[in-house]
């Protein structure tokens, strides 16, 4: 029997036998991640094997959203998390965690862009155009040419518009645009229609495009090139959390980049995007959702995103 609210209608999230989240649906789900991940073994296996990811963001009021996209890679068993940073965000940053690199500068990403497998970019970054501009835009140039996978989240949106179309046709890239981020954008590119992911994701012919909301939808080319093919439409699980804290999406940049990462060392550096793109996506917010839930379980209305953090390894350990 479902739980119920005090109106006797079934509280949203909650899932089989009152848990909001069951391992049976944790199992169901097991086959599907398990094609990303590496196998973790002893002999052959280094640092790197299992992925390196870098965050490019923060500023000197925003320290805690590129923390929360670096350690949730490391949660997710990435084997390393470098964020390249202002100077002023760099300090506080270091004390947050031993576990992750904190590089004071953002320009140096570009001569050291080839060593990661995955890039998220925006979280923290600020709106001043004079910084953000030439960073974003080189940061895309960089991963379109060394076909690094690249998540763009936040404030990283906020820029696009001004850059041209620097990602058309770039599979190896995901936007992850809540409401507000998606309207302001298809706006700005002067899309035809009511704002929509399918439409985003149309106009960039390439890229995958997660519009956060109350169930993710996640809008991505079904085959590649992508050129005349059709839009493939997927959704996250519609289990979820009722608490929204600062933080989450910046969690789920995280866990995109870490499928992103997976995916491109499952495949090799020359490997096509194919259909997955689009499912790395699914799966980030699959895992979001999932450790989200694990959260308010324990934490219930005082759950915050670091309670989060600590939730992934219980989603994927068992990958």
């Amino acid at each position: 029997m479902s739980q119920k609210s005090r109106d006797g209608n079934p509280q949203r999230g909650v899932g089989l036998e009152g848990h909001m989240y069951s391992e049976r649906k944790k199992e169901r789900e097991k086959d599907k991640m398990s094609t990303f991940a590496p196998r973790l073994v002893l002999s052959g296996s280094h640092k790197g094997s299992s992925g390196r990811i870098a965050v490019v963001g923060g500023s000197e009021d925003y320290t805690g959203a590129p923390f929360f996209a670096a350690m949730a890679s490391l949660r997710m068993g990435a084997d390393q998390a470098v964020i390249f940073t202002s100077k002023e965000a760099s300090v506080p940053m270091k004390s947050y965690s031993p576990d992750i690199c904190v590089t004071p500068s953002y320009d140096r990403i570009f001569d050291q862009a080839s060593k990661y497998h995955a890039i998220v970019c925006g979280p923290g970054l600020g709106r001043d155009l004079d910084v953000t501009r030439p960073i974003v835009g080189e940061l895309i140039q960089v991963c379109v040419k060394k076909t690094i996978p690249l998540v763009l989240d936040a404030d990283a949106l906020f820029v696009l518009p001004f850059l041209g179309e620097p990602l058309r046709g770039y599979p190896w890239a995901v936007l992850t645009p809540n409401k507000v981020e998606l309207e302001r954008l298809c706006q700005e590119l002067r899309l035809p229609g009511e704002p929509s992911g399918a439409a985003l994701a149309m106009s960039l012919q390439g890229p995958t495009v997660v519009v956060k909301g109350e169930v993710d939808s996640i809008y991505g080319p079904a085959r590649w090139p992508s050129d005349g093919a059709p839009l493939e439409r997927l959704e996250s699980i519609p289990e979820a959390s009722p608490r929204r804290v600062s933080g989450q999406g910046d969690i789920l940049s995280g866990c995109i980049a870490t499928f992103l990462a997976w995916a491109k060392l499952r495949n090799g550096a020359a490997s096509a995007a194919g259909d997955v793109v689009p499912q790395c996506a699914k799966e980030g917010c699959d895992t979001m959702r999932r450790a989200a839930v694990l959260a308010f379980e324990q934490k219930g209305r005082g759950a915050v995103s670091s309670d989060i953090l600590n939730m992934i390894p219980s989603i994927s350990s068992h990958l």
